[in-house]
């Protein structure tokens, strides 16, 4: 008996795998249009509403030079607005914890951010070029129709959590440069540039990978404002990340204009 099932065990795991590798693609299938189809008019597609929540890692280049990642964790909501573009929101809570080891500084931000962002995809600029480019119908237009670049405007809400200062032996290496401006709460304002990719797992359903760079327009991120740190006037951070987005309102008119 167990010769016997051991064989349809088997069978039946092929069966399955098959199933969830047939069902994911980097586009919806004939009977359900993708976000930047010509196809669908600009009135439906407007109505394509998703949310979504993901995890990613950060990483801090500000006053302090030496960066530990750090998880955060986001939600966010997009609209589509026409064929390869769209405009959302992002809530982001996590950590930035970075270093100074040569003079043993060092800080942990527990932010809180929002931007507002716009993206487009690749297909939508190369569209924009060459009217006929979408009628190509290859793998090659599949992948640019969900490969996109974005960004946008927002705020960070810094909460130092823990930081250290000079001590007086440290201050003495450099005598001229004086001790660092501390701040251990501020909110800086930020612009983020996206490029991600959207891998449809159902019609409803996207896998999103995205990396997100924010540039601020100011110091403190990581707490410090460095009189011997002249190279770098603002701050940088970086979030890799994954999520899973939800399309709460969709288009269900097919390619060819049926229900």
């Amino acid at each position: 008996m167990r010769i016997k099932i051991i064989p349809l065990l088997f069978a039946c795991s092929v069966a399955c795998c098959h199933e969830v590798y047939g069902q994911a693609r980097s586009a919806p299938d004939n009977d359900e249009v993708s976000n930047g189809s010509d196809e669908v008019q600009a009135n439906d597609n407007a109505h394509d509403w998703s949310a979504g929540a993901g995890i990613g890692l950060t990483k801090l280049y500000a006053q302090l030079p030496v960066s530990t990642p750090r998880d955060a964790y986001f939600v966010y909501s997009e609209k589509n607005a026409g064929p390869g573009f769209s405009y959302g929101v992002s809530i982001f809570s996590g950590g930035l914890e970075s270093s100074y080891p040569l003079y043993d500084l060092g800080s942990y931000n527990q932010f809180t951010a929002l931007d507002l962002h716009i993206k487009f995809s690749l297909s939508a600029l190369f569209t924009a070029c060459n009217k006929n480019y979408r009628n190509y119908n290859n793998v090659f237009t599949i992948l640019t129709d969900d490969l996109y670049f974005g960004l946008g405007f927002g705020a960070i809400d810094n909460d130092i959590l823990s930081i250290k200062s000079l001590d007086s032996t440290t201050a003495k290496i450099n005598p001229e440069s004086g001790k660092p401006v501390i701040k251990t709460h501020s909110v800086v304002p930020y612009f983020p540039f996206k490029a991600g990719y959207d891998l449809y797992i159902t019609k409803r359903i996207v896998l999103n990978g995205d990396f997100q760079y924010n540039w601020c327009l100011g110091n403190y991120v990581d707490g410090y404002n460095m009189p011997f740190s002249g190279h770098r006037h603002t701050a940088v951070y970086t979030v890799g990340s994954i999520s899973l987005r939800y399309y709460i309102t969709h288009n269900h008119h097919s390619r060819k204009g049926t229900e």
